[in-house]
């Protein structure tokens, strides 16, 4: 059952494609089934990898299937203003109505720590009353309601209990205690030990990483989305060591310097009051992986 629930979060960002199969559009903008097809093979390929390396068989993938593809038809219909009925998910999804109502239950809706924590470090590492001149982020007062550590997490969000990130940032090692407060020592979120917040960030970094291509491939827009791929497939192994170190350090200094710079023109972190636009969601992902041959 651990890795079922895994495979759901793995899983929606693939049926969000095999949806727009069925409208057989993007944007408006007409794309031919069988090339969409042969992208859903693609994307599924890892996926199956996944099941067999640890034991699940095609019926817990079909179920999980048809788990999702409610989910993901729901938010779809959600997400332009509709309510979605019975009959809308069944003519979507292509299950039946019956199939659809044992599907349809809310019970197994979950809020993910990471979007949370992520704002929280980022915060504390960019915001000028959290940073020392130079630009290190500051040993922040803890403990009671108006101090540094809380006010920080109340610049995220009103709703979050200050004490449950500390113990969130405590728990998976990104700050130390001293008798001056709490230290950052940790720059970026990884949830070391905890699968399933781990691959709810990798659900994240699927969705993001799929709409990207899917913009660079379908859109005619002067500035592509970035899409970077560099690999070597020979490396010396008594090397790997000082290059993954490397990797860190340099990965770690370039999501420092994107934070800085994006965080300029965020509106929680820096509000500029004579702004009326809209306002968009920006990333930006980086990963590195060794395989063995």
């Amino acid at each position: 059952m651990f890795f079922y629930s895994l495979i759901k979060n793995y899983w929606p960002e693939s049926l969000n494609l095999c949806i727009i199969c069925v409208e057989h559009t993007f944007n408006n903008k007409i794309v031919q089934r069988d090339i969409l097809y042969k992208a859903l093979k693609l994307l599924c390929a890892p996926l199956i990898e996944f099941c067999l390396k640890h034991g699940l068989k095609i019926q817990d993938l079909e179920e999980c299937c048809r788990e999702v593809f409610i989910e993901s038809a729901k938010r779809l219909i959600e997400g332009q203003k509709g309510r979605p009925n019975d009959s809308r998910l069944s003519v979507m999804t292509g299950l039946h109505r019956r199939e659809v109502q044992r599907l349809s239950s809310d019970n197994n809706k979950e809020v993910s720590s990471v979007n949370i924590i992520t704002k929280v470090v980022g915060r504390w590492e960019t915001e000028k009353r959290f940073i020392t001149k130079d630009r290190h982020p500051r040993v922040l007062s803890v403990g009671y309601d108006g101090s540094e550590f809380h006010e920080l997490v109340r610049g995220v969000s009103s709703d979050i209990n200050p004490a449950s990130v500390l113990f969130e940032l405590e728990r998976i090692g990104a700050i130390e205690r001293s008798k001056q407060g709490v230290r950052l020592k940790a720059l970026t979120y990884m949830p070391k030990g905890d699968a399933e917040e781990g691959f709810k960030i990798l659900r994240a970094d699927l969705s993001d990483l799929i709409q990207a291509v899917e913009h660079n491939l379908f859109e005619e827009e002067e500035t592509p989305n970035l899409h970077l791929r560099t690999e070597y497939d020979k490396i010396r192994v008594n090397a790997v060591p000082d290059i993954q170190r490397w990797i860190l350090k340099e990965g770690h200094a370039f999501h420092s310097r994107a934070r800085a710079y994006l965080s300029q023109f965020d509106q929680d972190i820096n509000l500029d009051p004579d702004f009326k636009g809209d306002c968009v969601k920006i990333s930006l992902g980086a990963f590195s992986c060794l395989k063995k041959k």
